[in-house]
């Protein structure tokens, strides 16, 4: 999306470089090519997260980390769940992307994200959760090429992530 759910535009930043000390949300293409929002959509950072105009449409939140957490576990944990929510092949994904099954259909992709020392597109990908850790860090979730794990690590709210939306 780029506008809030009350029809406020979000702002759109050219460049990575210029996103780190944003007070206010705005979104990015991954690795500013306008093409990867075909591909994997917009990275945003937690300014536009938090933001209480909602990020979200109505009818939709952004999940919490307790709700990542209910589905990496009905997904079978931390060492699988990846492989369940992976988009197959390498559209989507740098080769090898080994062990997915997308067998929850959520066909996640590796938008990249982060910091600008993060690995690029295809190679992994990251979400925020709704959840903060403290004044500086909220909750993430991290998927990569190699395998089918998942992680749930918090990062500097300055980055970028994706952003996967539920229906309430």
């Amino acid at each position: 999306v780029d506008h809030y759910r009350n029809g406020d535009p979000i702002e759109h930043i050219p460049h990575r470089s210029q996103m780190y000390n944003l007070a206010t949300g705005a979104w990015i293409y991954s690795f500013d090519r306008s093409y990867n929002g075909y591909i994997y959509g917009k990275l945003y950072n937690w300014s536009a997260v938090n933001d209480p105009r909602g990020l979200a449409p109505v009818g939709f939140h952004i999940p919490t980390q307790e709700e990542w957490q209910t589905l990496i576990d009905y997904l079978g944990g931390y060492e699988v769940a990846g492989g369940a929510l992976k988009e197959q092949g390498t559209y989507g994904w740098r080769s090898p992307n080994t062990g997915v099954t997308n067998s929850s259909g959520f066909t996640a992709r590796g938008g990249g994200g982060g910091g600008s020392g993060f690995p690029g597109e295809g190679y992994v990908g990251c979400w925020w959760t709704a959840t903060e850790k403290d004044n500086i860090n909220a909750w993430g979730i991290y998927m990569e090429t190699y395998g089918k794990y998942i992680s749930m690590r918090y990062e500097s709210k300055k980055i970028v992530m994706s952003v996967r939306c539920i229906k309430d």
